[in-house]
Formats: C-alpha cells, sequence, structure tokens
C-alpha cells in the first residue's frame, strides 16, 4: 500500500511517502510564511524523489490538529483536494495522538502538548499497554498550569512541542517529569501514516468528504464576531 502523510498543524510542514510500512521519502522543514506557498510543490518533490506518481497513492493521511488554524487547514484541504481527484481513500489522524503513540512502548502515562498560543497548550493524555492505547482523555486547551487538574499521576512523560516550551512549569507540576529527545517531540509523518493505515485497514474508513481540521477552540476572528 502506497501512502501519502502529510501535517501543517505547527510552523513545520513534515510530508513523507511510505510502500507497505518501508519509508521512500520525506520532507520536514520550517516555515517562514503559511504552508500554501510551497506544499504543492513539495508533495511533488516527495514523489520525484521516490520515483513515483501521485496517481499511484493507494491511501492519504492528513494531520488533523490541533495546532495552528490557518496551517492545520492548508493540509487538510490539500489532501482533500488530491483524495477527490484521484479517487483515493482519505484518513484523518490526531496530532496529539501522533506525538504520543511515538513513545506507545513506555509503562507510565503520556501527557501530549501542542503549543496553543495565547500562553495555552491544547493536550490529551495516553497510557499505553504492551503498545496498545488502553485509554486516551479528551483533548482540551488550558494553560499548562491548570493541567494537573487532570491528571493524578506523579511520574508522567511529556511530549509535543509544548513540552520544552513549558518546561518550567512542568517541572512544578509533577514530581517526577520525563522529556523525550526533542526530535521525538515533532509531529512525525511516519507515525501518522501507521495509525492511518490502522484505521483504515480495521474500520475501511474514507474521509474525504467529511474530515475536518481539529480547532478545539473557536479562532480570534469568531471569538470577536461573537464579543
Amino acid at each position: 500500500m502506497l501512502v501519502f502523510a502529510a501535517d501543517t498543524a505547527t510552523e513545520y510542514c513534515n510530508l513523507a511517502l511510505f510502500e507497505d510500512e518501508m519509508l521512500l521519502s520525506e520532507a520536514s522543514f520550517k516555515n517562514r510564511g503559511t504552508h500554501s506557498k510551497n506544499i504543492i510543490e513539495n508533495i511533488d518533490y516527495c514523489f520525484k524523489l521516490a520515483g513515483r506518481e501521485i496517481s499511484e497513492t493507494d491511501l492519504f493521511a492528513a494531520g488533523t490538529g490541533p495546532g495552528n488554524f490557518t496551517g492545520v487547514r492548508i493540509g487538510v484541504s490539500t489532501l482533500k483536494g488530491l483524495s477527490y481527484t484521484l479517487k483515493k481513500p482519505l484518513v484523518g489522524v490526531s496530532a496529539l495522538d501522533s506525538t504520543a503513540y511515538l513513545l506507545r512502548f513506555s509503562n507510565k502515562k503520556i501527557l501530549s502538548t501542542i503549543d496553543a498560543r495565547r500562553g495555552e497548550v491544547y493536550f490529551s493524555i495516553y497510557e499505553f499497554q504492551n503498545g496498545v492505547l488502553i485509554s486516551k482523555t479528551p483533548e482540551k486547551v488550558v494553560k499548562p498550569e491548570n493541567i494537573n487538574r487532570d491528571v493524578s499521576e506523579k511520574d508522567i512523560i511529556i511530549t509535543g512541542n509544548g513540552s520544552l516550551m513549558y518546561k518550567d512549569v512542568f517541572d512544578l507540576l509533577f514530581e517526577n517529569v520525563y522529556y523525550p529527545p526533542v526530535w521525538m517531540t515533532e509531529i512525525r509523518p511516519c507515525v501518522i501514516s501507521e495509525l492511518a493505515v490502522m484505521e483504515y485497514r480495521k474500520n475501511k474508513t474514507d474521509e474525504t468528504f467529511g474530515i475536518v481540521p481539529n480547532y478545539i477552540r473557536k479562532s480570534n476572528a469568531e471569538e470577536n464576531i461573537k464579543k
């Protein structure tokens, strides 16, 4: 199965092409502007590196956020367009799931965090057993100092791009905090691909028409209109 995965929830644009769980090509870079400037060009680059055609894709995997509102929308919209045009299935994957899943063989609970700006983080708490997810809390957005209301554990692994950003806060909240290497805190397209394939094979899911960005909270514009 040839799978193309893309995530644009953070300042990084993460793209990768896999075939039967083997990485064929990958591009990950930090954008100074919006992802819309070069996402199509770099998708094309990934396929050229692998010597494959985009029409050969069997499944598209899109990171659905939460994250930067504009960034998430660009990634989801681009893959929806490709999925619809090529008549190939599309599966959405949570950004919080993808960072937590990298640590799935740990016996500790995992706090996955993503910067939500305004001094807040998106987060969810995960527990795995032998690499299999057994519990996940609802995804929320709060100030990092308020996360301990949802966590009773003294020992926890904190990952995602919010982990080091608010390290001083987390060090005070928990008795024993474990931080993975920086490269493990970023959203990885390889994980998005793996989770999408699992979901597709289990439920034959195709979200081409139903997939939506997961914003969790309202945008500044929506809140201003409400006011």
